[in-house]
């Protein structure tokens, strides 16, 4: 069995005991759009993806209990820009922000009264990126890492609590290929990761060049991963603004 990975902070508490080796489960790590290809394809049997990707394919199953999500300020997942956010047009993203570049459209409606454009790009820094567009959007270690200075910074999870009053949900476990048995062992990777966060943040700190108890903070405290009852209301408040914007067919 193959399941796909991505290579940010936030996705390692859920595959430490996949990346180990404890359940003999293969791994592919590539980007969130190509995940995506490769479950829709068959190529892999399940991945983190991102939460706009389930409502697209309501084929794939999800693994119920696990997502990524905040309750508040992410962190990961933000657009910049040096102008008032409410006068931005024109907004870079990349194919892996799928959940993002949807829940910020919603975000700019409905906070801001803004309907810039969205180009997809192949994103280089924000400062080069912010002299063709007004505004760039980065999610995972990029967002987490970047330089903000001088910038203003919409921080999604932050904005969509304002917005709803409800967490932000932005990945969860998905795919064709989740079974029950699929489901303990993603469960149980999950539960490894936990009660691994330290060595999981030590690890990942030198990679990306952050502080470790930067890192250490945000899962213990930034981010979490129970997929529960509010996280839920707010996937289908998600999928009701996306409809309503015409992001997404009912």
């Amino acid at each position: 069995m193959r399941l796909g990975t991505l290579p940010y902070l936030n996705v390692k508490p859920l595959t430490y005991g996949l990346e180990r080796g404890d359940y003999g489960v293969g791994l592919v790590s590539a980007p969130p759009a190509k995940l995506a290809e490769m479950l829709s394809a068959n190529q892999i049997a399940a991945a983190p993806v991102s939460s706009f990707a389930t409502f697209l394919h309501p084929e794939w199953t999800v693994c119920p209990g696990i997502c990524i999500a905040s309750k508040g300020a992410v962190d990961s997942v933000l657009m910049l820009t040096r102008m008032d956010i409410g006068k931005i047009k024109t907004v870079a993203v990349d194919d892996g922000s799928l959940s993002g570049a949807s829940m910020v459209r919603i975000i700019l409606s409905e906070l801001y009264r803004a309907e810039p454009s969205f180009e997809r790009v192949q994103l280089g820094t924000v400062e080069q990126t912010l002299k063709t567009h007004d505004a760039v959007m980065l999610i995972g270690d990029p967002a987490f890492t970047c330089n903000k200075d001088g910038l203003n910074v919409l921080d999604l999870g932050e904005s969509w609590r304002r917005l709803t009053g409800l967490p932000a949900v932005f990945a969860l476990w998905a795919g064709p290929g989740i079974d029950e048995k699929l489901e303990c062992i993603l469960h149980k990777s999950r539960e490894a990761g936990m009660a691994a966060l330290e060595e999981i943040a030590k690890n990942h700190c030198s990679i990306i060049g952050e502080p470790f108890e930067r890192c250490l903070n945000y899962l213990k405290k930034t981010i979490h991963f129970d997929l529960g009852e509010e996280e839920r209301e707010s996937l289908e408040t998600f999928r009701a603004k996306a409809i309503e914007h015409g992001l997404l067919h009912g």
